[in-house]
């Protein structure tokens, strides 16, 4: 029928995690081995186990596909880690390979709660991680900015404003790396993960959205 599917997309769309998904669109890597979230006054609850994006696994996490080519993918974290190895956030996420990250953890040093990005680049996918400092409690937002270009990841503090923190390339996020076996696009995700350590920390995501550009 003429004019059926000339249909104006939302510039906004959210999940709030009212007791559930909004939609079937999410999904996880491989079957998980037990359930790993819930859903909470608050939204999302992941309780994150050994594994890590990097593994062949199921690490706590979820996704769904990236659908625009400009968009905005962002959340609101609330994450009291106990360990620098214990991480939460969101990510873009193309293979166990290639994904980049931006979340809460304890810096390696100091030990303190801070911001992280994690970005990998180059044939031999360069890991290449970025600290920022955060309040010692409460939520964070975070952002992961899509560009026909290149990748943004950044976070801020209550209504404050964006800080990026670091970009990527999109060739590194495309379907076909050379020398790399990709199966599917990329995914947008949130995540938790105590990076082979066994950890009690739950991560609160209150919402995940996504905006037009």
């Amino acid at each position: 029928m003429p004019g059926l599917y000339k249909l104006d997309r939302p510039k906004i769309w959210r999940d709030d995690f009212r007791g559930k998904f909004t939609d079937k669109a999410w999904y996880t890597q491989r079957t998980p081995y037990k359930q790993f979230h819930k859903f909470v006054n608050g939204g999302l609850r992941l309780f994150g186990n050994v594994y890590t994006l990097d593994d062949r696994e199921t690490p706590a996490a979820f996704f769904r596909k990236q659908e625009d080519l400009s968009v905005v993918f962002s959340t609101q974290l609330d994450f009291t880690p106990t360990s620098p190895r214990h991480e939460a956030g969101i990510t873009v996420f193309l293979s166990i390979w290639y994904h980049d990250e931006v979340g809460l953890t304890l810096h390696p040093e100091t030990k303190v709660r801070t911001v992280f990005v994690k970005t990998r680049t180059g044939p031999m996918a360069e890991l290449k991680t970025i600290y920022a400092p955060a309040a010692e409690a409460g939520p964070v937002n975070l952002f992961i900015k899509a560009e026909p270009n290149q990748y943004s990841l950044g976070y801020s503090v209550g209504g404050g404003s964006t800080t990026y923190l670091a970009t990527v390339e999109n060739r590194w996020l495309q379907s076909y790396v050379q020398g790399w076996q990709n199966f599917v696009g990329t995914h947008f995700g949130v995540y938790s993960s105590a990076n082979k350590l066994p950890m009690l920390a739950s991560a609160d995501f209150k919402y995940v959205q996504t905006q037009l550009l």
